[in-house]
Protein backbone atom coordinates (compact mmCIF):
# COMPACT_ATOMS: atom_id res chain seq x y z
CA UNK A 1 0.00 0.00 0.00
CA UNK A 2 1.18 3.76 -0.91
CA UNK A 3 1.97 5.52 2.03
CA UNK A 4 0.00 8.18 2.89
CA UNK A 5 1.28 12.10 2.73
CA UNK A 6 1.63 13.73 5.89
CA UNK A 7 2.56 17.50 6.26
CA UNK A 8 4.91 18.14 8.82
CA UNK A 9 5.47 22.23 7.81
CA UNK A 10 3.12 22.93 10.56
CA UNK A 11 0.40 21.17 12.48
CA UNK A 12 -2.04 24.52 13.78
CA UNK A 13 -5.55 24.70 11.96
CA UNK A 14 -5.14 26.89 9.07
CA UNK A 15 -6.81 30.35 9.19
CA UNK A 16 -9.38 30.60 6.11
CA UNK A 17 -10.58 34.32 6.60
CA UNK A 18 -10.53 37.19 4.51
CA UNK A 19 -6.89 39.07 5.20
CA UNK A 20 -5.62 42.40 4.40
CA UNK A 21 -2.25 44.16 3.99
CA UNK A 22 -1.29 46.54 7.01
CA UNK A 23 -0.72 50.11 5.96
CA UNK A 24 2.30 51.37 8.32
CA UNK A 25 2.27 54.79 9.56
CA UNK A 26 5.00 57.45 9.96
CA UNK A 27 7.68 55.78 12.33
CA UNK A 28 5.64 52.35 11.88
CA UNK A 29 8.13 49.77 10.70
CA UNK A 30 6.69 47.75 7.61
CA UNK A 31 5.76 44.04 8.91
CA UNK A 32 6.17 41.08 6.29
CA UNK A 33 3.40 40.03 4.14
CA UNK A 34 0.81 38.51 6.44
CA UNK A 35 0.25 34.55 6.47
CA UNK A 36 -3.29 33.42 5.41
CA UNK A 37 -4.24 32.33 2.12
CA UNK A 38 -3.73 34.42 -1.29
CA UNK A 39 -5.76 33.18 -4.38
CA UNK A 40 -5.35 34.89 -7.75
CA UNK A 41 -3.91 33.56 -11.09
CA UNK A 42 -0.67 33.63 -12.99
CA UNK A 43 -0.15 33.49 -16.98
CA UNK A 44 3.36 31.78 -18.40
CA UNK A 45 3.84 32.79 -20.94
CA UNK A 46 2.30 36.56 -20.03
CA UNK A 47 -0.03 36.35 -23.27
CA UNK A 48 -0.51 32.42 -22.47
CA UNK A 49 -3.98 31.65 -20.78
CA UNK A 50 -4.64 31.94 -17.12
CA UNK A 51 -3.91 29.58 -14.13
CA UNK A 52 -5.07 29.43 -11.22
CA UNK A 53 -2.86 30.07 -7.97
CA UNK A 54 -3.52 29.34 -4.51
CA UNK A 55 -0.88 30.29 -1.90
CA UNK A 56 -1.34 29.54 2.23
CA UNK A 57 1.47 31.42 3.95
CA UNK A 58 2.95 30.13 7.57
CA UNK A 59 6.08 31.27 8.95
CA UNK A 60 8.83 30.27 6.17
CA UNK A 61 6.52 27.94 4.35
CA UNK A 62 3.97 27.70 2.12
CA UNK A 63 1.38 25.40 0.64
CA UNK A 64 1.05 26.01 -3.26
CA UNK A 65 -1.12 25.03 -5.77
CA UNK A 66 -2.04 25.36 -8.99
CA UNK A 67 -5.11 24.81 -11.81
CA UNK A 68 -6.50 21.77 -13.02
CA UNK A 69 -3.99 19.45 -14.66
CA UNK A 70 -0.90 21.40 -12.79
CA UNK A 71 0.90 20.95 -10.41
CA UNK A 72 -1.24 20.40 -7.01
CA UNK A 73 -0.78 21.12 -3.30
CA UNK A 74 2.84 20.81 -2.19
CA UNK A 75 4.60 22.18 0.85
CA UNK A 76 7.72 24.29 -0.18
CA UNK A 77 10.07 27.18 1.16
CA UNK A 78 9.52 30.95 0.90
CA UNK A 79 11.55 34.14 1.47
CA UNK A 80 8.70 36.74 2.77
CA UNK A 81 9.88 40.38 3.69
CA UNK A 82 7.61 43.64 3.65
CA UNK A 83 8.40 44.33 -0.03
CA UNK A 84 8.28 40.65 -1.47
CA UNK A 85 7.29 37.01 -1.58
CA UNK A 86 9.45 34.47 -3.44
CA UNK A 87 8.96 30.71 -4.02
CA UNK A 88 9.61 28.31 -6.62
CA UNK A 89 8.32 24.95 -7.70
CA UNK A 90 9.98 22.31 -9.08
CA UNK A 91 9.92 22.20 -12.76
CA UNK A 92 11.68 21.29 -16.41
CA UNK A 93 14.05 22.42 -17.67
CA UNK A 94 14.17 24.97 -14.75
CA UNK A 95 11.95 25.45 -11.31
CA UNK A 96 8.70 27.56 -11.53
CA UNK A 97 9.86 30.55 -9.80
CA UNK A 98 7.55 33.84 -8.77
CA UNK A 99 8.60 36.85 -7.54
CA UNK A 100 5.84 38.97 -5.77
CA UNK A 101 5.43 42.45 -4.27
CA UNK A 102 2.28 44.01 -2.90
CA UNK A 103 0.25 46.21 -5.24
CA UNK A 104 -2.81 47.66 -2.52
CA UNK A 105 -4.35 45.05 -1.06
CA UNK A 106 -2.80 42.28 -3.49
CA UNK A 107 0.34 40.75 -4.48
CA UNK A 108 1.53 41.14 -7.96
CA UNK A 109 5.19 40.08 -9.99
CA UNK A 110 6.58 37.92 -12.27
CA UNK A 111 6.57 33.97 -12.70
CA UNK A 112 9.79 32.74 -14.95
CA UNK A 113 11.07 29.49 -16.16
CA UNK A 114 13.73 29.60 -17.91
CA UNK A 115 13.70 32.25 -20.61
CA UNK A 116 10.21 31.81 -20.26
CA UNK A 117 8.53 35.20 -18.42
CA UNK A 118 4.98 35.80 -17.55
CA UNK A 119 2.43 37.78 -14.91
CA UNK A 120 1.00 36.57 -11.61
CA UNK A 121 -1.45 38.70 -9.12
CA UNK A 122 -3.05 37.11 -5.71
CA UNK A 123 -5.36 38.58 -3.23
CA UNK A 124 -6.45 37.52 0.11
CA UNK A 125 -9.10 35.01 -0.06
CA UNK A 126 -11.07 31.90 1.08
CA UNK A 127 -9.03 28.53 -0.22
CA UNK A 128 -10.08 27.60 -3.89
CA UNK A 129 -10.94 24.02 -5.08
CA UNK A 130 -7.32 23.48 -5.92
CA UNK A 131 -5.87 23.44 -2.71
CA UNK A 132 -8.05 19.86 -2.21
CA UNK A 133 -7.46 18.19 -5.56
CA UNK A 134 -5.39 14.69 -6.14
CA UNK A 135 -5.77 11.34 -5.08
CA UNK A 136 -6.23 10.25 -1.61
CA UNK A 137 -6.39 6.74 0.49
CA UNK A 138 -8.44 5.32 2.98
CA UNK A 139 -6.87 2.59 5.17
CA UNK A 140 -8.17 -0.30 3.52
CA UNK A 141 -7.07 0.77 0.30
CA UNK A 142 -9.64 2.62 -1.65
CA UNK A 143 -8.94 5.20 -3.49
CA UNK A 144 -10.64 8.47 -4.27
CA UNK A 145 -10.06 11.00 -6.71
CA UNK A 146 -11.26 15.18 -6.45
CA UNK A 147 -10.95 16.84 -10.23
CA UNK A 148 -12.06 20.36 -11.65
CA UNK A 149 -14.06 19.60 -14.66
CA UNK A 150 -14.91 23.45 -14.60
CA UNK A 151 -13.61 23.79 -18.24
CA UNK A 152 -16.19 21.25 -19.61
CA UNK A 153 -18.89 22.69 -18.01
CA UNK A 154 -19.28 19.98 -15.02
CA UNK A 155 -18.98 20.86 -11.22
CA UNK A 156 -16.40 19.44 -9.49
CA UNK A 157 -16.08 15.62 -9.35
CA UNK A 158 -15.23 13.18 -6.25
CA UNK A 159 -14.30 9.58 -8.01
CA UNK A 160 -14.72 6.47 -5.98
CA UNK A 161 -11.41 4.85 -8.16
CA UNK A 162 -12.74 1.33 -5.71
CA UNK A 163 -16.48 1.15 -6.64
CA UNK A 164 -16.29 3.59 -9.90
CA UNK A 165 -18.59 6.07 -8.31
CA UNK A 166 -18.75 9.34 -9.60
CA UNK A 167 -20.47 12.58 -8.31
CA UNK A 168 -20.75 16.24 -8.53
CA UNK A 169 -19.30 18.38 -5.42
CA UNK A 170 -20.84 21.71 -4.27
CA UNK A 171 -19.26 23.86 -1.83
CA UNK A 172 -20.84 24.55 1.23
CA UNK A 173 -18.58 26.21 3.34
CA UNK A 174 -14.74 26.67 2.40
CA UNK A 175 -14.34 22.92 3.35
CA UNK A 176 -17.28 21.20 3.02
CA UNK A 177 -19.05 20.05 -0.35
CA UNK A 178 -22.29 18.67 -0.61
CA UNK A 179 -22.12 15.02 -2.96
CA UNK A 180 -24.65 15.49 -5.86
CA UNK A 181 -26.90 12.54 -7.05
CA UNK A 182 -24.60 12.11 -10.60
CA UNK A 183 -21.75 13.55 -11.94
CA UNK A 184 -23.84 16.73 -12.94
CA UNK A 185 -26.89 16.62 -11.08
CA UNK A 186 -27.24 18.12 -7.61
CA UNK A 187 -30.25 16.61 -6.15
CA UNK A 188 -31.08 14.69 -4.17
CA UNK A 189 -27.67 15.46 -2.50
CA UNK A 190 -25.78 11.60 -1.77
CA UNK A 191 -23.87 13.08 1.45
CA UNK A 192 -21.06 15.24 1.77
CA UNK A 193 -17.17 15.64 2.06
CA UNK A 194 -15.34 17.46 4.16
CA UNK A 195 -11.77 18.02 3.49
CA UNK A 196 -9.16 19.44 5.97
CA UNK A 197 -7.87 22.93 5.42
CA UNK A 198 -4.67 21.78 4.79
CA UNK A 199 -5.58 19.58 1.93
CA UNK A 200 -3.72 16.38 3.62
CA UNK A 201 -7.36 14.35 4.48
CA UNK A 202 -11.05 14.14 3.24
CA UNK A 203 -14.14 11.95 4.78
CA UNK A 204 -16.64 11.35 2.59
CA UNK A 205 -20.11 11.04 4.22
CA UNK A 206 -22.75 8.87 2.21
CA UNK A 207 -26.03 8.58 3.30
CA UNK A 208 -26.96 4.93 5.56
CA UNK A 209 -23.57 4.29 5.16
CA UNK A 210 -19.99 4.48 7.67
CA UNK A 211 -17.78 8.04 6.72
CA UNK A 212 -14.57 7.23 5.18
CA UNK A 213 -11.44 8.89 5.94
CA UNK A 214 -8.49 8.70 3.55
CA UNK A 215 -5.08 10.54 3.49
CA UNK A 216 -3.77 12.24 0.21
CA UNK A 217 -1.01 10.74 -1.61
CA UNK A 218 2.37 11.84 -1.95
CA UNK A 219 2.52 12.55 -5.79
CA UNK A 220 4.95 14.94 -7.28
CA UNK A 221 4.40 17.21 -10.17
CA UNK A 222 6.58 19.21 -12.58
CA UNK A 223 5.66 21.85 -14.56
CA UNK A 224 7.94 21.56 -17.67
CA UNK A 225 8.09 22.57 -21.15
CA UNK A 226 10.22 21.50 -24.33
CA UNK A 227 10.78 22.01 -27.51
CA UNK A 228 9.10 20.33 -30.66
CA UNK A 229 10.93 22.05 -33.72
CA UNK A 230 9.66 25.60 -33.47
CA UNK A 231 6.65 24.69 -31.25
CA UNK A 232 7.23 24.85 -27.25
CA UNK A 233 5.05 22.45 -25.52
CA UNK A 234 3.92 23.13 -22.29
CA UNK A 235 2.88 19.63 -19.94
CA UNK A 236 2.96 18.34 -16.35
CA UNK A 237 4.82 15.58 -15.42
CA UNK A 238 3.24 13.76 -12.69
CA UNK A 239 5.71 11.25 -10.53
CA UNK A 240 4.36 8.64 -8.18
CA UNK A 241 5.42 8.36 -4.75
CA UNK A 242 8.73 6.11 -4.15
CA UNK A 243 12.07 5.96 -6.49
CA UNK A 244 12.13 5.17 -9.93
CA UNK A 245 12.72 4.79 -12.85
CA UNK A 246 9.15 4.67 -13.45
CA UNK A 247 7.17 3.21 -16.09
CA UNK A 248 5.92 6.47 -18.08
CA UNK A 249 2.64 7.21 -20.58
CA UNK A 250 2.45 10.38 -22.95
CA UNK A 251 -1.58 11.15 -22.61
CA UNK A 252 -2.68 11.93 -26.24
CA UNK A 253 -5.96 14.15 -26.41
CA UNK A 254 -8.93 13.53 -27.76
CA UNK A 255 -11.03 16.48 -30.13
CA UNK A 256 -10.65 19.77 -29.38
CA UNK A 257 -8.83 22.79 -27.60
CA UNK A 258 -7.41 20.24 -24.73
CA UNK A 259 -4.98 21.61 -22.03
CA UNK A 260 -3.31 18.95 -19.93
CA UNK A 261 -6.62 19.08 -17.40
CA UNK A 262 -8.20 16.47 -19.66
CA UNK A 263 -6.70 13.57 -18.86
CA UNK A 264 -6.24 13.93 -14.76
CA UNK A 265 -8.44 11.36 -13.90
CA UNK A 266 -6.58 9.00 -15.47
CA UNK A 267 -3.03 10.20 -14.62
CA UNK A 268 -3.97 10.04 -10.83
CA UNK A 269 -5.43 6.57 -11.50
CA UNK A 270 -1.87 5.89 -13.02
CA UNK A 271 -0.18 7.46 -10.09
CA UNK A 272 -1.87 5.51 -7.55
CA UNK A 273 -0.24 2.08 -9.11
CA UNK A 274 3.34 3.21 -9.60
CA UNK A 275 2.93 5.05 -13.55
CA UNK A 276 4.19 8.35 -14.22
CA UNK A 277 1.94 10.41 -16.80
CA UNK A 278 3.10 13.33 -19.19
CA UNK A 279 -0.28 16.13 -19.80
CA UNK A 280 0.30 18.20 -22.55
CA UNK A 281 -1.68 21.51 -23.49
CA UNK A 282 -2.41 21.11 -27.40
CA UNK A 283 -0.41 23.06 -29.63
CA UNK A 284 -1.99 26.45 -29.92
CA UNK A 285 -3.95 26.18 -26.63
CA UNK A 286 -2.91 26.69 -22.87
CA UNK A 287 0.50 27.26 -22.47
CA UNK A 288 1.75 25.81 -25.70
CA UNK A 289 2.64 27.70 -28.30
CA UNK A 290 2.41 26.94 -32.05
CA UNK A 291 -1.26 26.92 -34.00
CA UNK A 292 -3.93 24.43 -33.45
CA UNK A 293 -4.28 22.24 -36.07
CA UNK A 294 -8.59 22.06 -35.66
CA UNK A 295 -10.96 19.62 -34.34
CA UNK A 296 -11.20 17.82 -37.69
CA UNK A 297 -9.76 14.20 -37.69
CA UNK A 298 -7.86 14.71 -40.62
CA UNK A 299 -4.48 14.02 -41.88
CA UNK A 300 -2.83 16.79 -41.15
CA UNK A 301 -3.97 17.16 -37.76
CA UNK A 302 -3.71 13.55 -36.71
CA UNK A 303 0.06 13.59 -38.09
CA UNK A 304 0.88 16.79 -36.01
CA UNK A 305 -0.65 15.10 -32.72
CA UNK A 306 1.42 12.43 -33.13
CA UNK A 307 4.30 13.99 -33.46
CA UNK A 308 3.81 16.00 -30.66
CA UNK A 309 2.83 13.07 -28.85
CA UNK A 310 6.43 11.16 -29.99
CA UNK A 311 8.25 14.67 -28.95
CA UNK A 312 6.49 13.76 -25.25
CA UNK A 313 7.84 10.32 -25.52
CA UNK A 314 11.23 11.56 -26.35
CA UNK A 315 11.34 14.08 -23.65
CA UNK A 316 10.39 11.15 -20.78
CA UNK A 317 12.95 9.12 -22.24
CA UNK A 318 15.25 12.05 -21.11
CA UNK A 319 14.44 12.05 -17.88
CA UNK A 320 16.26 10.46 -14.62
CA UNK A 321 12.90 9.48 -12.89
CA UNK A 322 11.32 7.29 -16.08
CA UNK A 323 12.54 4.18 -17.82
CA UNK A 324 13.33 4.79 -20.86
CA UNK A 325 12.50 0.88 -21.82
CA UNK A 326 8.46 1.32 -20.78
CA UNK A 327 6.96 4.48 -22.26
CA UNK A 328 3.17 4.30 -23.44
CA UNK A 329 0.36 6.17 -24.99
CA UNK A 330 -2.97 6.46 -23.14
CA UNK A 331 -5.83 8.21 -24.32
CA UNK A 332 -9.64 8.12 -25.79
CA UNK A 333 -11.79 9.29 -28.63
CA UNK A 334 -9.68 10.73 -31.16
CA UNK A 335 -6.45 9.44 -29.92
CA UNK A 336 -7.78 6.23 -31.35
CA UNK A 337 -6.56 7.22 -34.49
CA UNK A 338 -3.52 9.48 -32.65
CA UNK A 339 -1.83 6.64 -30.98
CA UNK A 340 -1.60 4.51 -33.64
CA UNK A 341 -0.09 6.77 -35.70
CA UNK A 342 2.53 7.97 -32.95
CA UNK A 343 3.42 4.15 -32.07
CA UNK A 344 4.12 3.55 -35.95
CA UNK A 345 5.97 6.92 -35.88
CA UNK A 346 8.00 6.73 -33.17
CA UNK A 347 10.30 3.69 -33.57
CA UNK A 348 11.04 1.74 -30.58
CA UNK A 349 10.03 4.61 -28.00
CA UNK A 350 6.87 3.31 -27.14
CA UNK A 351 6.11 -0.15 -25.97
CA UNK A 352 2.30 -0.30 -24.95
CA UNK A 353 -0.94 1.65 -25.18
CA UNK A 354 -4.14 2.18 -23.57
CA UNK A 355 -6.71 3.71 -25.92
CA UNK A 356 -10.41 4.31 -24.49
CA UNK A 357 -13.36 4.42 -26.97
CA UNK A 358 -10.79 5.05 -29.44
CA UNK A 359 -12.11 4.06 -33.17
CA UNK A 360 -10.48 1.31 -35.24
CA UNK A 361 -12.55 2.34 -37.86
CA UNK A 362 -11.80 5.15 -40.41
CA UNK A 363 -12.05 8.89 -39.94
CA UNK A 364 -15.26 9.06 -42.52
CA UNK A 365 -17.15 6.11 -40.64
CA UNK A 366 -16.86 7.66 -37.05
CA UNK A 367 -18.02 10.48 -38.07
CA UNK A 368 -20.62 9.45 -40.06
CA UNK A 369 -21.54 6.83 -37.38
CA UNK A 370 -21.79 10.04 -35.15
CA UNK A 371 -24.05 11.87 -37.11
CA UNK A 372 -26.75 9.13 -37.25
CA UNK A 373 -26.87 9.05 -33.75
CA UNK A 374 -27.25 12.57 -33.36
CA UNK A 375 -23.63 12.58 -31.28
CA UNK A 376 -26.03 11.27 -28.10
CA UNK A 377 -27.63 14.44 -28.02
CA UNK A 378 -31.45 12.90 -29.13
CA UNK A 379 -32.56 9.61 -29.93
CA UNK A 380 -31.81 8.44 -33.69
CA UNK A 381 -34.37 7.99 -36.34
CA UNK A 382 -32.70 4.56 -36.92
CA UNK A 383 -32.27 1.76 -35.03
CA UNK A 384 -28.96 -0.25 -34.25
CA UNK A 385 -28.41 -2.42 -36.95
CA UNK A 386 -29.89 0.19 -39.25
CA UNK A 387 -27.71 2.63 -38.38
CA UNK A 388 -24.63 -0.01 -38.59
CA UNK A 389 -25.77 -0.78 -42.76
CA UNK A 390 -25.71 2.55 -43.52
CA UNK A 391 -22.16 2.79 -42.18
CA UNK A 392 -20.99 -0.20 -43.84
CA UNK A 393 -22.70 0.73 -46.72
CA UNK A 394 -20.56 4.18 -46.76
CA UNK A 395 -17.48 2.38 -46.13
CA UNK A 396 -14.13 3.98 -44.81
CA UNK A 397 -13.03 7.21 -45.84
CA UNK A 398 -10.66 9.81 -44.23
CA UNK A 399 -7.47 8.95 -41.57
CA UNK A 400 -7.64 4.96 -41.27
CA UNK A 401 -5.72 3.43 -38.02
CA UNK A 402 -5.69 -0.58 -39.74
CA UNK A 403 -2.56 0.26 -41.67
CA UNK A 404 -0.78 1.75 -38.34
CA UNK A 405 -1.71 -0.61 -36.11
CA UNK A 406 -0.44 -3.89 -38.81
CA UNK A 407 3.11 -2.43 -38.59
CA UNK A 408 2.88 -2.42 -34.63
CA UNK A 409 4.56 -5.27 -32.37
CA UNK A 410 3.37 -3.53 -28.66
CA UNK A 411 0.21 -4.64 -26.72
CA UNK A 412 -2.25 -2.66 -26.77
CA UNK A 413 -5.56 -2.56 -24.95
CA UNK A 414 -9.06 -1.32 -26.16
CA UNK A 415 -11.84 0.37 -23.68
CA UNK A 416 -14.99 0.43 -25.02
CA UNK A 417 -19.19 1.48 -24.00
CA UNK A 418 -21.49 -0.72 -25.68
CA UNK A 419 -24.20 2.60 -25.65
CA UNK A 420 -21.49 4.96 -27.29
CA UNK A 421 -22.96 7.13 -29.59
CA UNK A 422 -19.52 9.26 -30.63
CA UNK A 423 -17.88 6.41 -32.24
CA UNK A 424 -19.44 2.87 -33.62
CA UNK A 425 -18.28 0.36 -31.00
CA UNK A 426 -20.35 -2.45 -32.93
CA UNK A 427 -17.99 -1.99 -35.77
CA UNK A 428 -14.63 -1.07 -34.02
CA UNK A 429 -14.71 -4.86 -32.56
CA UNK A 430 -15.23 -7.09 -35.46
CA UNK A 431 -12.06 -5.23 -37.29
CA UNK A 432 -10.19 -5.77 -33.94
CA UNK A 433 -10.86 -9.32 -34.16
CA UNK A 434 -9.59 -9.69 -37.37
CA UNK A 435 -6.39 -7.59 -36.29
CA UNK A 436 -5.37 -9.68 -33.79
CA UNK A 437 -5.91 -13.17 -36.20
CA UNK A 438 -4.40 -11.98 -39.24
CA UNK A 439 -1.41 -10.21 -36.66
CA UNK A 440 -1.09 -12.24 -33.82
CA UNK A 441 -0.33 -9.06 -32.07
CA UNK A 442 -1.21 -8.63 -28.37
CA UNK A 443 -4.26 -6.97 -28.86
CA UNK A 444 -7.05 -7.07 -26.15
CA UNK A 445 -10.47 -5.27 -25.71
CA UNK A 446 -13.35 -5.18 -23.06
CA UNK A 447 -16.89 -3.71 -24.07
CA UNK A 448 -18.84 -2.51 -21.16
CA UNK A 449 -22.73 -2.91 -22.57
CA UNK A 450 -24.35 -0.20 -20.70
CA UNK A 451 -21.21 2.90 -20.95
CA UNK A 452 -21.36 5.45 -23.39
CA UNK A 453 -18.41 7.61 -25.27
CA UNK A 454 -17.30 9.13 -21.83
CA UNK A 455 -17.62 5.05 -20.24
CA UNK A 456 -19.85 6.33 -17.96
CA UNK A 457 -22.65 3.84 -17.18
CA UNK A 458 -26.20 5.27 -18.86
CA UNK A 459 -29.38 3.44 -19.51
CA UNK A 460 -29.51 5.18 -22.78
CA UNK A 461 -26.33 6.22 -24.30
CA UNK A 462 -27.68 9.87 -24.55
CA UNK A 463 -25.85 12.46 -23.25
CA UNK A 464 -28.72 13.48 -20.62
CA UNK A 465 -28.46 10.73 -19.07
CA UNK A 466 -24.80 10.98 -18.16
CA UNK A 467 -25.40 13.64 -16.02
CA UNK A 468 -27.32 11.85 -13.71
CA UNK A 469 -25.29 8.85 -13.68
CA UNK A 470 -23.50 8.31 -10.25
CA UNK A 471 -21.01 5.89 -12.00
CA UNK A 472 -18.49 4.69 -14.34
CA UNK A 473 -19.10 1.27 -16.11
CA UNK A 474 -18.56 -0.88 -13.28
CA UNK A 475 -14.76 -2.81 -13.30
CA UNK A 476 -13.77 0.19 -15.64
CA UNK A 477 -11.10 0.77 -13.21
CA UNK A 478 -10.24 -3.04 -12.13
CA UNK A 479 -9.78 -3.92 -15.69
CA UNK A 480 -7.56 -1.05 -16.26
CA UNK A 481 -5.23 -2.06 -13.42
CA UNK A 482 -5.54 -5.57 -14.35
CA UNK A 483 -4.46 -5.38 -17.75
CA UNK A 484 -1.54 -3.27 -16.62
CA UNK A 485 -0.03 -5.25 -13.88
CA UNK A 486 -0.54 -8.61 -16.69
CA UNK A 487 2.29 -6.47 -18.82
CA UNK A 488 4.42 -6.14 -15.62
CA UNK A 489 3.62 -2.36 -15.48
CA UNK A 490 3.53 -0.27 -12.20
CA UNK A 491 2.35 -2.08 -9.00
Amino acid sequence: MLRPWKLTVWSAVLVVGMLTLPMPGIGQARQPIPEGNWVGHFALPAHAAQVRLDIHIHGSTALVALGPGHASLQPTRIKRSATTLSFALPGVPLPLSFALSPRGSSLAGTVTQGALRGTARVSPGTPTLSRFLGTYQAANGDDFIVLDLSRLGLPPQLIDVTNDGLRGLYRTSATTYALGAGQGVRNPTAGAVHFAADGSKLTESLAGAVPRAATRLPFRAQEVWFQHGSIRLAATLLLPSGTGPFPAVVMAHGAGPSLRDEGQAFSNVLAAHGIASLTMDKRGEGESSGTYLGDFAGEQAIAGYAADVVAGGRFLARQSAIDPHRIGLFGGSQAGWVIPRAAATGGALFSFAVILSGPVVSQGESDYYATLCNQGNQTPAMTPAQIDAAVRAAGPSGVDPQPDLRRLHIPIFWVYGGLDQNQPTRLDIPLLEHLKLSTGMDYSWIVFPAANHGLVDTKTGLNRDAAASPNFAHGLFASLVNWLHEHALGR
